[in-house]
């Protein structure tokens, strides 16, 4: 049974569209308490101790040439300039990120004063698709030349990967989801994200794919903010613990992916906890998981050796 705080929240978000004079169909408003109970379930099945571990895909033996890491999570952990420091230090490759997409578009969108989540989320579907696509012939090229010795590419920030975004913005009334009658529509909704998640991560591309999830708390990243630049639309009281939550159930969903989806998971899977005040310390947690996640594929170590050694050392 819902729980009666999460059963408000719902309420309190259908109350605001229809304040906002946003057309919600009873479709959506039942998707609003499923998903607050999916996310219930998932809080309640969340194990701290799994933070930090790899999980490996479940599906194949068989290994493409080229690994795609997505790195997600929430604002302020540091994903882009740990990222950023990962791939200058690998000078023997020629990794890609797709990190200034997303502020690019936003900066757009602002310029135009036609700003709406919506409208963001269709920009950066059709701009990462293309340049996504491009990355992945690139990075084969570098393959074959020998440039890209390790047949790793990442990316920062991709959309069809960050479900606990999207979530999160549906949650909170920012974007909608389709009508029964309108789910095959080509627009931007929770839907439609979470079908590029699945496509994406099934091996479209014939990759080796790898999700890295980087949390911390609500807090830590509103204490993170430079002052000069403030709070804002993401990153404030409001919306930082909606996120926070989707993130730990994305981890809760992503473990438990067999369970969850009922299919096995077809990618590697870690949560990094980024909460350390040491940006060095920081970039060694995250790249010690990247690293593992791509020696796990290969299948020289067992598993519970790599968790063994990323959690003790």
């Amino acid at each position: 049974m819902l729980d009666r705080k999460r059963w408000w929240n719902a309420v309190e978000t259908t109350v605001m569209r229809q304040q906002l004079h946003q057309e919600i169909t009873p479709f959506e408003r039942q998707a609003l308490l499923d998903e607050q109970y999916r996310t219930q379930i998932a809080m309640q099945g969340f194990n701290s101790s799994e933070v930090g571990k790899i999980y490996p895909h479940q599906t194949r033996n068989n290994l493409y040439n080229l690994s795609v890491t997505s790195i997600i999570g929430m604002p302020n952990a540091g994903k882009t300039l740990t990222s950023e420091t990962i791939v200058e230090t690998r000078t023997m490759e020629v990794p890609l990120l797709m990190s200034e997409v997303y502020r690019e578009e936003k900066e757009k969108l602002d310029k135009s004063k036609e700003f709406s989540f919506v409208k963001l989320y269709e920009r950066l579907l059709n701009r990462q698709n293309i340049e996504f696509k491009k990355a992945i012939k690139l990075g084969r090229l570098g393959v074959t030349s020998g440039l890209n010795t390790e047949g790793h590419i990442m990316f920062d920030r991709l959309v069809w990967t960050d479900l606990p975004m999207a979530r999160a913005h549906f949650l909170i009334g920012n974007i909608d989801h389709p009508t029964l009658e309108l789910i095959e529509i080509d627009h931007p909704t929770l839907e439609l994200i979470e079908k590029e998640f699945v496509s994406h991560l099934l091996h479209r591309n014939d990759t080796n794919n790898i999700l890295i999830n980087c949390i911390i708390k609500p807090e830590l990243a509103i204490s993170r903010q430079s002052k000069n630049e403030g709070l804002g639309r993401i990153l404030n009281p409001i919306f930082l613990p909606i996120l926070y939550e989707q993130s730990l159930r994305l981890h809760y969903e992503m473990v438990n992916f067999e369970k969850v989806f009922k299919i096995k998971r077809p990618f590697t899977y870690a949560t990094v906890d980024m909460s350390s005040p040491d940006r060095v310390e920081r970039f060694r947690s995250l790249e010690k998981v990247i690293n593992w996640s791509l020696i796990a594929q290969d299948n020289i170590y067992t598993i519970e050796s790599i968790n063994e050694f990323i959690t003790t050392n």
